[in-house]
């Protein structure tokens, strides 16, 4: 008979840290503070990394842009003309391209492909740094976080196979253990496994 022992522990569903992979799940906030114009998301809206979640106010980032193109432009029909240096034209070209730097900062994109989870801000706020604009989750990057006893560890490695029940009545979801930490933790006697 195929004989197989068992370690039974309760965890936590969770979004996979970050490791060998960028983390499962982001809090997204802007580069730079300014006022919320647009919300372009909504909390269990599915969406791919890259695609604009919020735009903040960019009148003036637009003014800008739009003021260095012309100066680029006139630079160029002066350089056919010898009226100006290269110097100047490639001054010009740095000022454009800070300026639309500038400009891209004012829309926030999801880091990542996944649900919005959360949404926190309305169009018309203020926002600033330290601003948690939505929280953004890749769900078929879920782990489950256990604390296994010490005495029950040895037996435990990375690529085992796993089974995670959400309760007793529920069937098994399989699942592979990706972590099994170095290291104990002497108040509870536990050490953090992840599947």
């Amino acid at each position: 008979a195929t004989l197989r022992g068992y370690v039974t522990a309760y965890g936590t569903v969770e979004p996979e840290p970050a490791g060998e992979r960028p983390a499962a799940s982001s809090r997204v906030g802007p580069s730079v503070p300014g006022i919320v114009t647009e919300v372009k998301c909504a909390a269990g809206q599915s969406v791919d990394k890259g695609a604009v979640l919020f735009q903040l106010d960019s009148r003036t980032a637009d003014v800008a842009v739009h003021t260095a193109e012309r100066v680029l432009e006139r630079q160029k029909q002066l350089m056919l003309v010898e009226g100006t240096s290269q110097k100047t034209l490639q001054e010009a070209e740095q000022q454009l391209a800070a300026a639309r730097a500038q400009q891209s900062l004012l829309r926030i994109q999801s880091p990542l492909a996944g649900l919005v989870t959360s949404v926190n801000v309305r169009a018309g706020e203020a926002v600033d740094l330290t601003t948690v604009l939505a929280e953004v989750l890749d769900p078929s990057r879920l782990v489950v976080s256990v604390n296994v006893p010490s005495s029950e560890l040895a037996p435990l490695q990375a690529g085992q196979a796993a089974e995670v029940r959400v309760n007793e009545s529920a069937a098994p979801v399989t699942a592979t253990v990706s972590y099994v930490s170095p290291q104990v933790d002497a108040k509870t006697g536990t050490a953090l496994v992840r599947a």
